[in-house]
């Protein structure tokens, strides 16, 4: 199973949370090991494709536990 999630094209919060509602409350479950450092590569690089835009980009990380590439997680977050 893939770490990342498309949520897909969500119209502001009241849309993320419907979407995240559809999704995790069909019986999605978490387990690890958790990596982030790959998934957020792809996320950065299809956020610098666009260019500058007036759109916001959300990126909603969830884990169950401890995160397995923190310091390349942290790395990248800042």
């Amino acid at each position: 199973m893939s770490h990342c999630i498309n949520l897909g094209e969500a119209s502001g919060i009241a849309g993320i949370l419907e979407t995240y509602r559809n999704i995790f409350l069909q019986g999605f479950k978490l387990y690890g090991p958790t990596l982030f450092h790959h998934f957020l590569d792809q996320f950065i690089t299809k956020v610098e494709a666009k260019g500058p835009c007036s759109e916001y980009q959300v990126i909603l990380i969830l884990t169950d536990g401890m995160i397995h590439d923190l310091e390349e997680t942290k790395h990248q977050l800042v």
